[in-house]
């Protein structure tokens, strides 16, 4: 989530939306008889360890711990808000200091509860690809010239796959999966005492929501889903790429128009492109080039992100491997870390085709060409890890609840990984009438970028039974 010019923008979406406490209220009490014991001073917050199933098949045996914490109502409450920032893999207590504050002056009048999913963070952590084995997938070709490159992928697939099933003593890896997660959610709110959650997601957390609500649509509340994506239960989906070299044709056409963009600026777009693809030809590592677009075209940082083109196109790629390395975690304190838990859930929640191999696998690289010629690997290349993964033991879930309330879904025009049709989709999905609106600008997560997405958010989170006024957002 991004912080810049947050404050300012939540302060006129809580103004906006008044102090009338009756619409939405839960029936939940105060938070002293929320019927959760164990709470610990965690900061200036609190923290508590839920114990939950490892394998919700067979509950009576092993569990595990998810740590969750708790940021106190400021005004009267109306309930639970539980917050998922995107993943999977991606641990959420870190940011909890970046995270407060917002959510103090956003939704003051719920307690905001935040967790670590299970294999991330503080909630049995899986640390399965190491740093060494994640810089050596770093450095594999976005697009394997010849066989002898397609064989190298396969034989490092194996190993990272080997290195999350066979190497992981605790067997964490097979029970890594949205389902799981959702329901770990659902045994934190058994401990909170209360009836229903409600509930703020981006990107992948939008996934989990639309999993919880199929799981548990009596409990659903206030479900807001910023970036929200529609995820096919299948490896390689067909037709789902494309949202990124979207994506960076807008940014070759805004820059091409533009004199004062730092790379080609002015010289139309088909310059501003054909510069890219010779950068791309000459990148040291072509899977970097592509994670370092795929981070400024989510972060919408484009002015920046064409001045480091411009740099690397004067010889240093350095500032544009900085950005890859933000994409990968590589620079975070235990560097890598989301990769772990990021490639078992993926696997879990969507298994490989049957009888995938590797003319499978150069058979749908070749669709990419033209698909998603430019950034299409990036989107896909964890999937190659069907190349030496083993079935999941167990089917996904197949979003479906008819029965939970609406929700509110927001989808990206220019949004490189949730574009607007992932969220017509899941809402189609969904089935009960939640209602879709588009933000019109560009980057991932929209929330801290739109005033009108904030207050929109706002409102629906006060008042879930009134449509949002307006099917766009700038």
């Amino acid at each position: 989530m991004r912080a810049a010019g947050l404050g300012a923008l939540l302060l006129v979406a809580v103004a906006s939306a008044g102090c009338d406490p009756e619409p939405g209220r839960d029936d939940a009490g105060s938070p002293e008889d929320a019927g959760v014991d164990g709470w610990e001073p965690c900061g200036a917050w609190e923290c508590t360890s839920v114990a939950v199933p490892l394998d919700y098949e067979d509950p009576a045996s092993e569990s595990i711990d998810v740590r969750v914490l708790r940021i106190r109502a400021r005004r009267a409450r109306r309930g639970v808000l539980f917050f998922n920032p995107g993943g999977p893999g991606v641990a959420t207590l870190s940011r909890v200091d970046e995270l407060a504050e917002q959510f103090g002056l956003l939704v003051p009048d719920f307690d905001a509860i935040l967790f670590d999913p299970r294999g991330s963070g503080q909630s049995a952590p899986l640390r399965c690809i190491e740093p060494a084995l994640a810089e050596r997938l770093r450095a594999l070709p976005a697009s394997p010239a010849d066989d002898a490159a397609w064989v190298a992928v396969e034989a490092l697939m194996r190993e990272v796959a080997a290195a999350c099933t066979e190497g992981d003593a605790s067997g964490l890896a097979a029970h890594l999966s949205t389902e799981a997660v959702a329901r770990d959610m659902d045994r934190i709110r058994e401990r909170l005492g209360e009836a229903r959650i409600h509930f703020l997601g981006f990107s992948y957390g939008t996934h989990l929501a639309a999993v919880y609500a199929t799981l548990f649509p009596d409990r659903v509340g206030a479900f807001v889903l910023d970036s929200a994506t529609w995820r096919p239960p299948v490896a390689f989906p067909e037709g789902e790429e494309g949202g990124h070299d979207a994506a960076l044709g807008g940014f070759f056409g805004a820059c091409g128009a533009d004199p004062a963009c730092a790379f080609h600026g002015g010289e139309g777009e088909g310059a501003v492109a054909a510069a890219w693809d010779a950068l791309a030809a000459a990148a040291p590592s072509s899977l970097d080039f592509q994670a370092a677009a795929s981070h400024a075209l989510r972060r919408a940082d484009l002015e920046s992100y064409a001045a480091d083109l411009s740099t690397a196109e004067a010889g240093s790629f350095a500032a544009l491997t900085a950005r890859a390395d933000a994409f990968y975690g590589a620079a975070e304190p235990e560097p890598y870390a989301t990769l772990s838990p990021l490639y078992a859930t993926l696997r879990n929640d969507a298994p490989c085709p049957e009888g995938f191999d590797l003319a499978a696998a150069r058979a749908r690289w070749s669709q990419l060409e033209t698909t998603a010629p430019r950034l299409g690997a990036i989107e896909l290349f964890v999937d190659l890890a069907c190349l030496g993964w083993p079935s999941a033991a167990r089917s996904p879930v197949g979003v479906a609840a008819p029965s939970a309330p609406p929700m509110l879904l927001f989808g990206g025009a220019r949004d490189p990984a949730a574009p607007t049709r992932e969220a017509r989709r899941l809402a189609e999905a969904l089935g009960n009438g939640s209602h879709v609106v588009e933000y019109l600008g560009a980057g991932h997560g929209y929330l801290t970028r739109s005033g009108c997405v904030l207050s929109t958010s706002v409102d629906f989170l006060r008042d879930p039974s009134t449509p949002p006024a307006s099917a766009t957002c700038d």
